[in-house]
């Protein structure tokens, strides 16, 4: 990642593999790194969604969930 910094499937596989190792905080940076280098608006959408919920479910910062959301509008 290091050499191909949006590398959708390494980061798609990297995030699988911090969302089954329970490690939060470096599944927010891959989503967000996603989400930077995601192509399509419906993609983008998605992933935010789903970094909203990771904020709201397993960090339980609403302000963070929120913040996401609005970015998504």
């Amino acid at each position: 990642l290091d050499l191909e910094p949006e590398d959708a499937e390494a980061l798609q596989r990297l995030a699988r593999a911090y969302e089954a190792s329970g490690s939060v905080a470096e599944l927010v940076d891959v989503l967000e790194r996603r989400i930077e280098a995601a192509t399509s608006p419906d993609d983008r959408r998605a992933l935010r969604w789903k970094l909203a919920a990771l904020h709201r479910e397993s960090r339980g910062d609403r302000d963070a969930e929120v913040d996401v959301l609005r970015a998504s509008l």
